[in-house]
């Protein structure tokens, strides 16, 4: 009796884990979306952020996803003195892979990496003051996280987009419209940091 339900509750499993893995051709749909925002007591330092990177793609092999990502992200602080601001915008476009590994009961550990390029600018103003920062990076980075099935169709997601990232940058600082400084390099990152800047998505993945 014991061998005959050790061997059921084992197909149960085998078969649960059959029917949530993504199937080839299954086509995904969905984005991330992060935000924050932090206020200094007694003081005028005020941060907002927010961010949005929709994707598309297509599972190329069961459980393997790859596919194009795009986003928009924006941020404005306020300084510790009257009229002083920084004001930043970001536009990036990517491509990438997406491993899922079926964990059971409708969670999923997924790894991704993907090619990015991303354009920002960012604007300092203090009185009549301005200075501008203007700059473009081309990475690759690694994003793990975990998601959740809230139906066969529907799965929500929590990761870390920028727990390591290794790229290439360069930059064009203006001073009131004229420029000053030019730099360029590579960068890489891979710090504890990272943990606090995860990001929330949801995925829809539509069957062959």
């Amino acid at each position: 009796m014991k061998k005959i339900l050790a061997f059921s509750f084992l197909f149960a499993l085998f078969a649960s884990a059959l029917h949530s893995q993504i199937n080839e051709g299954s086509v995904l749909l969905g984005g991330n979306v992060g935000f924050s925002t932090n206020e200094a007591k007694d003081t005028s330092l005020k941060n907002n952020s927010v961010s949005i990177s929709p994707v598309a793609g297509i599972a190329v092999k069961q459980n393997l996803v790859v596919g194009i990502s795009f986003s928009y992200g924006h941020n404005k602080n306020n300084l510790n003195a009257p009229g002083a601001q920084v004001e930043g915008e970001s536009f990036g476009v990517g491509i990438f892979a997406r491993k899922y590994i079926t964990l059971g009961k409708g969670f999923y550990l997924f790894g991704e990496t993907g090619l990015n390029y991303f354009s920002f600018s960012y604007t300092y103003t203090y009185s009549s003051q301005k200075t501008e920062l203007k700059a473009q990076n081309i990475n690759i980075n690694l994003y793990p996280g975990i998601s959740y099935a809230v139906s066969k169709k529907l799965q929500l997601e929590v990761g870390l987009p920028q727990l390591v990232t290794l790229g290439y940058s360069k930059s064009r600082t203006l001073e009131n419209d004229i420029a000053t400084q030019k730099t360029d390099g590579v960068n890489f990152n891979a710090s504890a940091s990272s943990f606090s800047s995860f990001v929330l998505g949801f995925r829809i993945f539509l069957p062959k």
